[in-house]
């Protein structure tokens, strides 16, 4: 692998991204093409449409997905 190619890919397996927050913040950073994380937990609405410049996106552990809020009407 190429240093070029090894600073746009992100390899931090043990870590969990929670929440919209850090999500977003991760989406934002469009010098990263190929990202590695343990989980991603906290999101309660989908990010299928989200801008992103990843090429690849490998979770050592899952998604952890909240239900949607049941509506009381």
């Amino acid at each position: 692998m190429s240093l070029e190619q090894w600073a746009l890919c992100f390899k931090v397996p043990a870590v969990t991204v929670s929440g919209h927050q850090q999500l977003d913040t991760l989406l934002a950073a469009t010098q990263i093409t190929s990202l590695q994380l343990d989980t991603i937990e906290g999101l309660g609405t989908s990010y299928a449409d989200a801008p992103c410049s990843w090429q690849r996106l490998e979770l050592t552990g899952g998604i952890d997905w909240k239900p949607a809020a049941a509506s009381t009407e």
